[in-house]
């Protein structure tokens, strides 16, 4: 192999297989690495699977290179090594981001389990108050059975898809249902191209000093066709 050409230098028009396989893989790999892990995100598992199809199209493309005695001594070595590593590089990152992913989805799936398993019937009662660093003061009290009825329906077809990107909200509010069971407490939001529909998320404390909390948001679930509903109900939690 060519350890001496400088990388710069390399005539990459002697190393079209290479070019050819990594092409080959990475495509392969965009698409068809969605159809093993289906329920993360489709953007970073399509990415990983392209820098895992790229890697292995770049070894085989390498074999298929070194496969004649005389293109060699033309193969860059270099380039090679170079391209592994960086390779090698973006799948960690991209194992990283599935394994990520993962556990949000995991997360989001305890949430539903947990309002499918804490509502087996409508609430008594929703109390809507100001989301936790709005300065707005309010408070909406929902008790008439049609609307807790709808809230109950909706709930249990909620889902785990994302907001979309650049979505931001348009509504915020801190929601508690009030069941026989106890309180529970969420954070919930509608945004901006998804005004249809209702994300709400469990609320958690992360201590900030030797003795202070603050509240935070964890990964959020969808429910449909109660954003636009929320919003006539609690007109104040409109941004």
């Amino acid at each position: 192999m060519d350890w001496k050409t400088n990388i710069k230098n390399i005539d990459l028009m002697l190393h079209w297989r290479i070019a050819l396989c990594i092409m080959t893989g990475g495509l392969l790999g965009f698409f068809l690495l969605p159809y093993f892990i289906p329920k993360i995100e489709t953007f970073i598992v399509s990415w990983t699977g392209s820098v895992f199809g790229a890697l292995t199209g770049l070894i085989i493309g390498y074999g298929w290179q070194l496969k004649e005695k005389s293109r060699r001594n033309q193969t860059s070595g270099i380039l090679l090594i170079l391209a592994s590593f960086a390779w090698s590089f973006l799948a960690v990152l991209g194992i990283i981001g599935i394994n990520s992913d993962k556990k949000e989805y995991s997360n989001k799936i305890k949430l539903i389990d947990e309002l499918h398993q804490k509502l087996s019937k409508p609430p008594n009662e929703i109390e809507i108050l100001p989301y936790q660093l709005s300065k707005k003061e309010f408070k909406y009290i929902i008790t008439d059975s049609q609307d807790l009825n709808k809230f109950f329906k909706e709930i249990k077809v909620a889902d785990t898809q994302a907001i979309s990107g650049h979505s931001g909200p348009v509504f915020e509010c801190t929601i508690v249902l009030k069941t026989e069971l106890g309180d529970l407490t969420y954070l919930a939001s509608v945004h901006k191209y998804e005004k249809k529909d209702l994300f709400i998320s469990n609320v958690f404390y992360r201590k900030t000093g030797n003795n202070s909390y603050s509240r935070g948001r964890g990964n959020e679930v969808r429910i449909p066709h109660l954003g636009e509903w929320i919003m006539k109900i609690a007109p104040k939690g409109k941004l």
